[in-house]
């Protein structure tokens, strides 16, 4: 394959890029894009290779995580966005199975408001309602749309999208997809000012996820009620439900939940003039969150360390 890539750099058929780090990367030239594909309408071979390109990036998008590093970042998405466009006309379930793949993606990298388009064009598709299965999958991706809406500030956009979800969850009487759908209504209500609701809603999604020993969900919930106990005053439990976040990913190896609870934990020393500790912490997770490319949680790590400037003496 690299020869016969070679051969058609050589003939300027393709362009050739070739990074500081990993392997070099090919793209055709305008002009040779617009004759292959009259060629291959020509021959009644486009919606073929279409297909075979989408079908290529669903599965590429559900194994995505190590293909998703800053240097193939642009690539990576405009082969999706291709993808997600043309499943959309002709491959409704390739383009429900790609939506759901990179949500995380989108919420990471900050793709957010293009994601919520895509989301909600892949909900309106006559394959998102009818059977059991299609309800269960229209569930999972309305939570996931409700995140990309609840992060732009779309706050009853987002309330809906989980209220339809809890509604669909709870006909299928799946306890850990309700306490998902607590834990997300909970980050809700306190992105609202609503802190006892959050705080209530956090808690019994907890209990929900304690019960069925669910340890990635019991993390998340953790770390989000104790937030809201942060706020709420009560810094000791704050510092030990963080503490216990923080056991459970790393037992998990959760890169993410690791950079969030280590940066929380920074915010409770600096609110107990623990003031190296606190350094210590955000530094910890401004490292954490670069590595995995997450540019909001990068943000309030640098935030926290330019809090920890101004106060400490």
């Amino acid at each position: 394959r690299a020869c016969r890539s070679a051969a058609l750099v050589d003939r300027s058929l393709l362009r050739v890029q070739r990074p500081a780090e990993g392997a070099p990367r090919y793209d055709m030239h305008e002009l040779t894009r617009q004759y292959a594909t009259e060629k291959l309408e020509e021959a009644g071979e486009r919606e073929s290779i279409a297909s075979r390109h989408a079908a290529y990036f669903a599965e590429l998008a559900e194994a995505a995580e190590p293909h998703l590093i800053e240097t193939e970042q642009r690539t990576w998405l405009d082969n999706l966005r291709a993808a997600l466009q043309w499943t959309l006309a002709h491959a409704h379930a390739i383009a429900i199975r790609l939506c759901s793949a990179v949500w995380r993606f989108w919420w990471l990298r900050g793709y957010r408001a293009e994601g919520s388009r895509w989301f909600a064009q892949v909900l309106a598709l006559p394959a998102m309602r009818g059977s059991e299965e299609a309800l269960e999958l229209r569930a999972k991706l309305l939570q996931r749309a409700g995140v990309l809406l609840q992060v732009q500030g779309r706050y009853a956009e987002a309330a809906a999208h989980y209220e339809e979800s809890l509604a669909l969850v709870r006909m299928q009487e799946d306890d850990v997809r309700i306490a998902m759908l607590l834990n997300s209504m909970g980050v809700l209500a306190w992105d609202e000012g609503q802190h006892e609701h959050a705080r209530r809603l956090h808690e019994e999604s907890l209990e929900l996820k304690r019960l069925a020993g669910h340890k990635h969900g019991i993390s998340v919930s953790l770390n989000n009620l104790a937030i809201v106990e942060h706020v709420l005053g009560d810094n000791e439990r704050a510092k030990a439900l963080h503490e216990e976040s923080l056991a459970l990913c790393r037992e998990l190896g959760d890169g993410e939940g690791i950079a969030t609870s280590v940066g929380n934990l920074g915010t409770i020393a600096i609110d107990q003039a623990r003031w190296g500790e606190a350094g210590r912490l955000y530094a910890e997770s401004l490292v954490l969150r670069r590595d995995i490319g997450d540019m909001e949680g990068i943000a309030d790590s640098l935030e926290g360390l330019a809090r920890l400037a101004a106060l400490a003496p």
